[in-house]
Formats: C-alpha cells, sequence, structure tokens
C-alpha cells in the first residue's frame, strides 16, 4: 500500500526549504490579519476569507508535503504530532488512510459539485452586480458592514442594478441578495436547488476552504479584483 502511494523521497533539506516557502508566501496575508484581530480593527475584504471561508491562519501556516511524498531526516519526526502522519524504516509521510471517514461523503459531494459546474457552459459578464444587488435599496444600517461608508448613495446603487441584468447562479452570494434584489435575478431556479446550479465564470472561489492554502490566495486575488471593479 505504501509503496503504491510514495511517488517521491524528500530529502530533509528540500523540504524544510519547501516548508518554509510555503510560510513566508502564507505570512504575506495571515500576519496582517492577526495584528488586525488583535488590535479589533475590521477589513470588509480580506477578514471575509477568513472569517467566512473559516480558515484558521494555524492551519493556513501549516505546510503539508501531499500524500506521494515521504519526508527524510529526524526532524520530519515532528509531523508524527498529527494523527495523519505515519511513519516508514525510510521517513514520514501523510497517510491517505488518516482522512477522516466522517468528511468522505462530504469530499465527494464537493467532487461531483465541480465535474457539474465544469460541465455547464460558462456565464461571463457578471460584473460584480452581485455585490451591488447584496446592497440594492438598503440603508447604511442595514448592510452587512455598516461601518464602511458605501461610495455611491442608495438611489445611484438602485439605477446600476436596474439598468443591467443579474444572471448569477453562485448559491453562496445569492442568498446574501437584499430581499428586494432576489426577485432580479434571471437564474431563478438558484433558489430553489442552490448549490447545485454552480457554473463556471462564477468569480466567486467555490468551495475555496477545500484545497487550504492555494485555494486561499486564490480567493484573496480574486478579492482584490472585485473590490477593485465594484
Amino acid at each position: 500500500m505504501i509503496t503504491s502511494v510514495i511517488q517521491t523521497i524528500v530529502p530533509e533539506n528540500e523540504w524544510l526549504h519547501r516548508e518554509e516557502t510555503h510560510r513566508d508566501r502564507l505570512s504575506h496575508w495571515v500576519v496582517p490579519y492577526l495584528d488586525r484581530r488583535s488590535l479589533g480593527h475590521k477589513h470588509p475584504v480580506y477578514d471575509f476569507l477568513f472569517e467566512y471561508y473559516t480558515f484558521r491562519p494555524s492551519l493556513l501556516m501549516r505546510w503539508s508535503p501531499g500524500i506521494d511524498q515521504l519526508l527524510e531526516g529526524e526532524k520530519a519526526k515532528y509531523f508524527l504530532k498529527y494523527p495523519e502522519y505515519s511513519s516508514t524504516d525510510n521517513g514520514i509521510w501523510l497517510d491517505p488512510a488518516g482522512f477522516p471517514t466522517h468528511r468522505i461523503d462530504s469530499f465527494r459531494w464537493v467532487i461531483q459539485l465541480l465535474e457539474i459546474t465544469y460541465k455547464r457552459p460558462p456565464r461571463f459578464g457578471c460584473f460584480g452586480l452581485h455585490e451591488w444587488a447584496m446592497v440594492y435599496k438598503q440603508s447604511q444600517d442595514q448592510i452587512r458592514h455598516p461601518s464602511i461608508k458605501l461610495r455611491l448613495p442608495p438611489e445611484k446603487i438602485e439605477e446600476v442594478v436596474m439598468s443591467q441584468k443579474i444572471v448569477y447562479s453562485h448559491f453562496d452570494a445569492f442568498r446574501f441578495f437584499a430581499p428586494s434584489a432576489r426577485s432580479l435575478n434571471q437564474l431563478n431556479r438558484v433558489q430553489k436547488i442552490g448549490r447545485i446550479w454552480n457554473r463556471v465564470g462564477v468569480f466567486t472561489p467555490t468551495w475555496i476552504s477545500i484545497n487550504g492554502p492555494i485555494n486561499f490566495t486564490h480567493g484573496y486575488r480574486v478579492s482584490t479584483l472585485q473590490m477593485l471593479l465594484n
């Protein structure tokens, strides 16, 4: 079983370098978030990734070699503190048998969702209107982040929303639409069948937390672009 999974034996100096590179990369986002949190400061865009998707900074900072890598060296024994790692005569590896059984059905469901989404024709051109629909006809104290002043008054936001077509299939954004904007979405079926109606071309990262740091960095860039566009 072990020999059929492990493809690469990684010397200690190499995996230590990979681990350090990972930490340096994620520190760019994690450290500012922790600083803001300690001071009680909020960022409406970047904090969203940590809080809505429930990324734990400690888990983001933790490097993982992948299931096909065998880590050599005495320092690799550090990973044995985590239940998903196992040891062999030659090193330490991430054992697939350690994957929590109670999460297998959810993991398969997500794979099915992504496969279905990939096969659907994409819809490009939503232009971030889901963000506008979330604050459509809302007063400052009704929006999700009332301490952040909107750049346009409510009547201008209403004008923009009414001048465009809202065709949005991403359930996790649609459910935050303002009540008066929900009926404007031309894909009303998203309300009935929820996440199964996701499409390729949706800018919001879908199931971002499945692939940890990789999806987190992608989501960070997407959120930054959405902020600039809106």
